[in-house]
């Protein structure tokens, strides 16, 4: 009889391990599921994530980004920079020839100092030097693409300075013009005369040049002797 109740009371105790094992492995079960259910989860909304991005990729795809207006914006503030420089080339044509040349330059720098636009001194070596920045001719003449480009490059980008400037420009070029048309020109009325006048005046210098010269070979006598016949001419004009 107690060999019986033993081995009733083992495998009650069997079945009770039994059972908390199971029950263990149920609750390591369900916390396996729980950690998967949360791993699903997190991937789903990655996946979501994702699908979102690639709708706005294809979006943007479907839309591009839009660069032309900024791209004509340049490209129209260049060519008005361009328009403004050539305008200033013509004015800066004082003698209407079609170009500018060294002469103008010259004048035009002098200029600037007297309107108070620059400080210093605009003297013929730095007029040279700008010359040859813009690369003038033989001649000392600037094609208008030159011009531009070398003041283009030259002038602030902001465009209100560049405005500022190209104004100083164009008053410095209407000064020069208005103090060449004020000064006295020698109209086809007058040019003969005044041609003529300068011939004598040159003809009278280059006969005193000669008779001058001629007279400091001549010997001490000969030179009293002509100075005694000047006198005799200027006291009695029919002397000859």
């Amino acid at each position: 009889m107690l060999d019986l109740e033993r081995r009733l009371t083992d495998v009650e105790r069997g079945a009770d391990n039994k059972s908390r094992n199971m029950e263990h492995d149920l609750r390591t079960e369900q916390e396996r599921a729980s950690q998967l259910q949360r791993s699903v989860s997190e991937q789903e909304k990655k996946i979501r994530d994702l699908q979102d991005q690639i709708e706005r990729l294809r979006g943007q795809e479907r839309s591009p980004l839009k660069l032309e207006p900024y791209v004509d914006t340049r490209k129209a503030q260049k060519e008005k920079r361009m328009a403004a420089l050539k305008e200033v080339y013509n004015a800066f044509d004082l003698d209407g020839e079609g170009d500018v040349g060294a002469d103008e330059m010259l004048a035009l720098g002098q200029a600037r100092r007297r309107l108070g636009q620059k400080d210093g001194e605009w003297t013929q070596e730095m007029n040279k030097n700008l010359l040859q920045k813009m690369k003038a001719d033989r001649k000392g003449n600037v094609t208008v693409e030159n011009f531009c480009k070398y003041f283009s490059d030259m002038l602030p980008t902001d465009e209100k300075e560049f405005e500022r400037n190209i104004s100083q420009f164009l008053q410095c070029a209407k000064t020069m013009q208005e103090t060449k048309s004020s000064s006295p020109q020698l109209s086809p009325q007058n040019a003969s005369p005044k041609i003529k006048d300068l011939s004598t005046d040159l003809r009278d210098a280059t006969r005193q040049a000669t008779q001058v010269a001629k007279e400091k070979q001549l010997s001490k006598e000969e030179r009293i002797a002509l100075a005694a016949e000047r006198r005799a001419k200027q006291n009695w004009p029919g002397f000859k």
